[in-house]
């Protein structure tokens, strides 16, 4: 009795298991042209992205070659805008390395135009709401003063901007720490009675003084300069620096914290904590030891300023287990 009235509900072999399955089919009745629209557009999307990066790139290119390297820039900017989440696009190596020659463009455009301006009989200084943000003043202490390229500014004050092409100097019983905007991400911290030039995004021409160089990025690269020496520090890791360039233009760069190489057109050196490297005006390169508590002595640098540096409880660890070492061997 019981199998006839199973076979009188459902005369047919799995009518039953159909019938069950309708709700879900209904769902993917009304599902499935959900999931192809929004497949679609995300084609879409996708694609006006990489029109739209491509049509920014041509634009910036061809701005470039016309000679008009402001807006050449800002397309630049706008095409690496897209990239910001995909950090392995392989356009981005390109619209970078486009960034950084047209920025360097459009400042030897900006002094020709100084020297033009003071051939003119003008003070040849562009204003300075012109002035390009590639560095930011974070702390200052004393007098410090800005000049060339824009209008001078006497006594640097904390939040100011500055641009590729100034001259700074650190007045006696001053301190200045500037930090390089995006994408340089370093710190420079500079003492009484220094001079530097910030000569581009990730080079610097110190011309005398004190310094400590640190920065927190795992990649970094700068150049430093000084009088006929000319050096290229790479590092892997976060680093901190001590530099000082002495009146007769030796130039001594000691590691407190990192490691980094040092190297120039024929010489190349690594330098971990408690290294230093001083080199002379005939390139005569001398590696020694040094105790990092030794560091200290360069006040200014390291806590002279309103707030220490971030990186500052570190390296007392390390100047602590570098004399435990010294102590003990």
């Amino acid at each position: 009795m019981i199998a006839r009235a199973k076979n009188k509900t459902s005369p047919i072999v799995g009518l039953d298991d159909f019938c069950n399955s309708l709700p879900i089919m209904k769902i993917c009745f009304l599902l499935g042209p959900l999931f192809f629209i929004h497949s679609f557009l995300f084609s879409q999307v996708s694609s006006v992205r990489e029109d739209l990066l491509n049509e920014h790139i041509q634009l910036g290119k061809e701005f470039h070659r016309q000679g008009d390297f402001s807006s050449a820039l800002m397309e630049f900017n706008l095409a690496f805008g897209y990239l910001k989440r995909n950090a392995n696009h392989q356009l981005k190596e390109e619209i970078s390395g486009l960034i950084l020659e047209t920025k360097q463009k459009l400042i030897d455009s900006k002094k020709r135009e100084v020297v033009r301006q003071a051939g003119d009989g003008s003070n040849g200084l562009l204003p300075v709401e012109e002035e390009p943000k590639d560095f930011k003043v974070l702390h200052a202490e004393g007098k410090a003063v800005a000049r060339k390229v824009w209008d001078n500014l006497d006594g640097l004050l904390p939040g100011q901007t500055l641009g590729v092409g100034r001259l700074i100097a650190v007045l006696p019983n001053g301190a200045l720490e500037i930090a390089g905007n995006e994408p340089q991400n370093y710190f420079l911290r500079s003492s009484e009675n220094s001079a530097f030039t910030l000569a581009g995004e990730n080079t610097l021409n110190l011309h005398s003084g004190n310094y400590c160089l640190y920065t927190n990025q795992n990649t970094h690269k700068i150049r430093l300069v000084s009088a006929d020496l000319n050096f290229e520090v790479f590092s892997d890791k976060p680093y901190v620096l001590l530099v000082e360039v002495s009146s007769t233009q030796a130039f001594l760069v000691s590691c407190i914290l990192g490691r980094v190489r040092v190297v120039d057109q024929s010489n190349g050196v690594n330098l971990t904590p408690g290294q230093f490297i001083k080199v002379d005006p005939n390139q005569n390169w001398i590696i020694r030891q040094f105790e990092l508590s030794s560091s200290l002595v360069q006040k200014k640098l390291l806590c002279g300023l309103s707030e220490r540096p971030s990186f500052f409880p570190v390296f007392i660890k390390q100047a602590q287990a570098q004399a435990k070492y010294l102590r003990n061997r």
